[in-house]
């Protein structure tokens, strides 16, 4: 799959996908897709997997084994993501920041995935966030499968120094748009990548569709 925002460390490039991702987000705005807000403390415990469907208040969840961490790796920013279980393969990622309101950016497009930068690069310790469009002015976006990943899936990033980072997915959420960004931005002690779809459709009542979040764990590094 192409994406067509390259972010590589390029000053350029760099304010362009900021630039594309504002005004998309703007954009967003006028046509009420509304965009969720971290709520700062909001934790959520991964130590201890759930059971498969268990219901957990704020949607449902299929749980597999947590794999044991790889060792943290250093930061180097994200390049292309690839997950062979939804026949996933980007490219490039764009780089997300926030707008001047706080408000989180979006990809510039349906086929864009972005990396949320403040929460860090995917293989450092703590939890890194990938996000992307299941559907986006009447196209399929990056991550319309990503409710088919399961866990025990594997997901790897490369990265601009070389490695590619290789996660085992142990937790499947589908939630209320209210808190998925929340739950993947939850803290963690472990080098760990979260995948967090965003929609830009209504349903039929009018009610945003409910967000996907995939958790998964650092298990390997490929040089």
């Amino acid at each position: 799959m192409d994406v067509t925002v390259n972010t590589r460390r390029d000053d350029t490039g760099r304010l362009g996908a900021v630039a594309a991702a504002v005004v998309v987000t703007l954009a967003a705005v006028l046509t009420t897709v509304t965009l969720v807000r971290s709520q700062p403390g909001d934790t959520l415990d991964h130590t201890t997997p759930l059971g498969t469907g268990t219901p957990t208040g704020t949607g449902e969840v299929l749980s597999g084994p947590v794999p044991e961490a790889h060792d943290p790796l250093p930061a180097s920013a994200p390049e292309s993501l690839h997950v062979p279980a939804i026949g996933l393969d980007t490219g490039s990622l764009a780089e997300l920041g926030r707008t001047p309101t706080g408000v989180v950016e979006v990809p510039g497009n349906a086929a864009t995935v972005g990396w949320l930068a403040e929460t860090g690069s995917p293989g450092e310790r703590g939890a890194a966030v990938l996000t992307g469009f299941v559907d986006f002015a009447y196209e399929r976006g990056a991550f319309f499968p990503l409710d088919d990943v399961r866990p025990g899936a594997e997901v790897s990033v490369g990265r601009a120094d070389g490695s590619t980072a290789v996660f085992t997915v142990y937790r499947v959420g589908t939630l209320p748009r209210a808190a998925a960004l929340a739950q993947a931005t939850a803290h963690s002690d472990h080098p760990d990548l979260r995948l967090l779809s965003v929609s830009g459709e209504f349903d039929s009542a009018g009610a945003e569709p409910d967000a996907v979040v995939v958790f998964a764990r650092l298990t390997g590094v490929e040089r």
